[in-house]
C-alpha cells in the first residue's frame, strides 16, 4: 500500500498527493521535479491567511467545552460554573453572585480583551448600571484571589478596551480523575492561531486514523497533538493516550513506552505481537509524541499497529515523516506575522497570530504593556525575524519588560541566548531555542550538519546548485549534496518553495543564526564567506543577457530576491579579499541601479577605491584589478541609468557614479575624484 500525504487544500478542495515507494528512500537527486517538491512540502490550508481573534475564542471556548464537567482551574484556585462556586485548596471563597458571573465570564475567555460594557450587559442584563459598580465587583474578584500578595496577577485592567483574564485556565476533564500513565498533558486554555489546524486534525484522524503532525522544533506540534486528544476524548470513551518518545535514548524501548502508557502489562518477549493482541479489537487514539530521534521504531509499530488493529488511531508528532503505510502528514506551519508594510498600527499589528501570542505571554508574565501605534512596527518586525515560530515567539516575551519592544528586537535574532525562559514545566529543549536547534543538530548525519552550516552563509532563497558551490566539500560527489538538503528537507530545517517550477531553499531567520555559530565553531566561516561571495559575484556576472530580456518589473524582482546575499557577501569581502570585493562592486552595479541604490552602491565603490589606491602605494604597477572583468554597463544602458534617476537628486552625481565604474574597471587611480564624492 503506498503512503499519502495530506497537502493543505485550497480552500474547499484538498489535493491527495501519492508518495508511492519511493518515499521509503531519500532520492539520489534532491533536483526533484514539481511533484517531488510538493511532496517535501505536505501542507493544508493557506499560511498567510490569519484567522480572525473572534473566531479563534469562539472555537476554543467549543473544544474547551469537550469533556469539561463545568470546572475551571488556574493556580490553586478552582471555579465550578455548574455550581457557581470558587475554591481555593478545597475551600469556600466567599464572592457574591453578580462577582461570579463576572469571573465565570472573564475565566471562559482567558487572554480576550472584554468591554466594560459587554461584562455589565451579561452581569446586569436589562439594567442600566454604572461603571462604578462594575469596578467594585472586579476589586471583589482581586480581593479574592489575593491579587498583589504574592505577585498573582488574574484580572487586568487594559486601559480604554475594558479587562481580560491574564492567568493560565485549565478545564478539568471528565478524564482527569482516571490516573494512569499515559494520560494526556494538561492543554494550554487557548491556542492562537491553530482554530483551522485543530479542525483539520481532529477530522483527518476521523477519516484517515493515522495523522503524523510535521514541523521544526517550536512550532507547536505537541500542543497542537495534545488539544486534538482532549478535543475528541469523549469520541473514544477515554481511551486516548499520550507517549512521549522524546525521553527515550534507546530505540528497543518504544514499544515498551506505548505498553506501559495503555496501562498493560507485557507477559512475554515478544512487546510487538502481545501489545497488537491485547488492543486488536478496542477502539483507541495513541499520541506518539517526538518520533524523531527513535523515527525506525516509531515507524515500525505505528505501521504494525495501524494495519493490525482496525479501530486504533495513531496521531504522531515528529519533524520529518515516519514514511511507513497509512500515514498521512499535516506539515505545520508557522503562525501568520505581519508583511513589511509601512505605518503599521496597533490594530492592523493585532489582527495576526503571531502578535497576538506575543502580546499575551507578555501579559502573563505580569506586564502592564499596552501596543502603541509607535510600538506596532516593532512587534511586527519581531514576528517576521522569528518566523512565526511560537516557541519563539514566547521566548522574545521575556525580555520585554527589562529591555522593552526595540531593545528586544534589536537583540533577537543575533542572540540566541536571548531567547530562554520558557516554562518550567517544559522539556529541557523547549525551555531556550537554542536547546531546541541543538535537538535538532544532533540527529543529523555527518555530512547533513557540514551543509547545514554552510549553507547559513545564504541570507535569501537559494537553488540547489548554489548549496553545491557553498557548501560542497572536494571529493564529494553533487548527489551527496543533494541528498544532504532532501535529508534537511524532511527534518524540517529547510522551508522550501517553487519558483519557476525549480524547487527553492531557505533556513528560517533562527535556525540560520544557529548555523552561522556552528559554522564559526567549525573555524570555516570566512572560508565559506568567501565561496559564497565568489559565488554570488558569477551569479549577477552570468545573468546580466539573461535578466536584461525580461520586462523591468521582472528584473526588479529578480534583483531584489539577491539584494540580502549581495549585501552579505559585500559587507564579508571588504576587509578579507580585496579582488572579489572590488570584482563583486562593479558585477552588483546593475543590480543597485535597477533597485534605485544607486547611492548606496556609491559607498561600496568609494570603499573599493580607497583600497586600490592603498595598492597602488605599494605597487609599481597601475592597478591589481584583474584584467578579465567583464564590463558592468554598455553605453546606452549608461544613459538609461541617469534617465531612471528620482528627482530631487543631483545628475551629475550619478554621472560621477558612473565614472567610479570607469575608474574600478580600469584600475584608474583618481584620489581627487574619490574624494568629491
Amino acid at each position: 500500500m503506498g503512503i499519502v500525504a495530506y497537502t493543505r487544500p485550497t480552500w474547499n478542495r484538498r489535493e491527495l498527493i501519492p508518495l508511492g515507494e519511493a518515499a521509503r528512500t531519500k532520492p539520489k537527486q534532491a533536483n526533484v521535479d514539481q511533484e517531488q517538491a510538493r511532496v517535501l512540502r505536505c501542507r493544508w490550508s493557506n499560511p498567510k491567511k490569519a484567522p480572525s481573534p473572534l473566531r479563534e475564542v469562539k472555537s476554543v471556548s467549543r473544544v474547551m467545552a469537550d469533556g469539561v464537567d463545568g470546572k475551571l482551574q488556574f493556580g490553586p484556585f478552582e471555579l465550578s460554573r455548574r455550581q457557581r462556586v470558587l475554591r481555593r485548596e478545597g475551600m469556600v471563597l466567599p464572592l457574591g453572585g453578580r462577582a461570579l458571573d463576572i469571573l465565570i465570564y472573564l475565566a471562559e475567555r482567558p487572554g480576550e480583551v472584554i468591554s466594560k460594557q459587554e461584562l455589565i450587559d451579561h452581569a446586569w442584563p436589562d439594567l442600566n448600571v454604572a461603571d462604578g459598580s462594575l469596578r467594585v465587583h472586579v476589586a471583589a474578584i482581586r480581593k479574592a484571589l489575593g491579587e498583589g500578595q504574592f505577585g498573582n496577577r488574574y484580572v487586568a485592567n487594559i486601559k480604554g478596551r475594558g479587562y481580560s483574564f491574564v492567568g493560565t485556565v485549565a478545564p478539568e476533564s471528565r478524564n482527569d480523575k482516571v490516573q494512569r500513565p499515559g494520560r494526556l498533558p494538561a492543554r494550554l486554555p487557548r491556542m492562537i492561531g491553530r482554530d483551522r489546524v485543530l479542525d483539520e486534525v481532529r477530522d483527518g484522524l476521523r477519516e484517515e486514523r493515522f495523522i503524523t503532525l510535521v514541523g521544526p522544533g517550536g512550532i507547536g506540534k505537541t500542543t497542537i497533538a495534545v488539544a486534538v486528544g482532549h478535543a475528541i476524548v469523549e469520541e473514544f470513551g477515554g481511551e486516548v493516550y499520550f507517549v512521549d518518545l522524546g525521553s527515550l535514548v534507546d530505540p528497543n524501548l518504544v514499544v515498551r513506552a506505548i505498553v506501559t502508557s495503555l496501562g498493560l502489562v507485557p507477559k512475554s518477549n515478544d512487546a510487538n505481537l502481545e501489545l497488537l493482541a491485547l488492543i486488536r479489537s478496542r477502539k483507541l487514539l495513541i499520541i506518539l509524541d517526538n518520533c524523531e530521534h527513535v523515527i525506525e521504531a516509531a515507524a515500525s509499530i505505528a505501521e504494525q499497529l495501524f494495519q493490525g488493529a482496525g479501530q486504533v488511531h495513531l496521531l504522531a508528532t515528529s519533524r520529518e515523516l515516519l514514511k511507513v503505510a497509512g500515514e498521512y502528514c499535516y506539515h505545520v506551519d508557522p503562525l501568520g506575522f505581519p508583511p513589511a508594510e509601512p505605518e503599521q498600527t496597533a490594530d492592523s499589528v493585532t489582527q495576526y497570530p503571531a502578535a497576538q501570542l506575543f502580546l499575551e505571554r507578555v501579559a502573563a508574565r505580569g506586564s502592564d504593556f499596552v501596543l502603541t501605534d509607535s510600538e506596532a512596527p516593532f512587534v511586527a518586525d519581531m514576528c517576521r525575524k522569528l518566523d512565526g515560530l511560537p516557541l519563539a515567539i514566547e521566548l522574545a516575551a521575556g525580555p520585554v519588560a527589562a529591555l522593552g519592544v526595540s531593545g528586544t528586537v534589536a537583540r533577537l535574532v543575533s542572540r540566541l541566548e536571548l531567547l530562554k525562559g520558557g516554562r518550567r514545566t517544559a522539556v529541557p529543549r523547549h525551555q531556550t531555542l537554542k536547546a531546541t536547534l541543538g535537538w535538532s543538530y544532533d540527529l543529523l548525519s555527518a555530512l547533513e550538519r557540514i551543509v547545514f552550516r554552510r549553507i547559513a552563509r545564504f541570507v535569501e532563497h537559494f537553488s540547489l546548485e548554489g548549496a553545491k558551490r557553498v557548501a560542497g566539500e572536494q571529493g564529494c560527489d553533487d548527489g551527496e549534496i543533494f541528498d544532504a538538503i532532501a535529508g534537511l528537507v524532511e527534518k524540517s530545517l529547510i522551508a522550501t518553495r517553487l519558483e519557476q517550477g525549480e524547487p527553492q531553499y531557505r533556513l528560517l531567520d533562527t535556525t540560520r543564526a544557529y548555523a552561522l555559530r556552528k559554522l564559526e565553531e567549525h573555524g570555516e566561516f570566512d572560508a565559506i564567506s568567501l565561496r559564497h561571495a565568489q559565488y554570488v559575484t558569477q551569479q549577477l556576472e552570468s545573468q546580466r543577457e539573461s535578466l536584461s530580456a525580461l520586462p523591468m518589473a521582472e528584473r526588479v524582482a529578480a534583483y531584489s530576491r539577491q539584494l540580502g546575499d549581495v549585501r552579505s557577501a559585500l559587507e564579508w569581502s571588504f576587509g578579507y579579499n580585496d579582488e572579489i570585493a572590488t570584482r563583486l562592486t562593479i558585477a552588483s552595479m546593475r543590480l543597485f541601479m535597477e533597485l534605485s541604490l544607486l547611492i548606496e552602491w556609491q559607498g561600496w565603490a568609494e570603499q573599493a577605491i580607497a583600497r586600490l589606491e592603498d595598492q597602488h602605494k605599494n605597487s609599481r604597477h597601475e592597478t591589481d584589478v584583474p584584467p578579465s572583468l567583464p564590463p558592468a554597463l554598455t553605453s546606452s544602458e549608461r544613459h538609461a541609468a541617469l534617465d531612471r534617476m528620482p528627482e530631487g537628486i543631483v545628475s551629475p552625481a550619478h554621472e560621477h557614479a558612473l565614472q567610479i565604474l570607469d575608474r574600478l574597471q580600469s584600475g584608474t587611480k583618481d584620489p581627487a575624484g574619490a574624494r568629491t564624492l
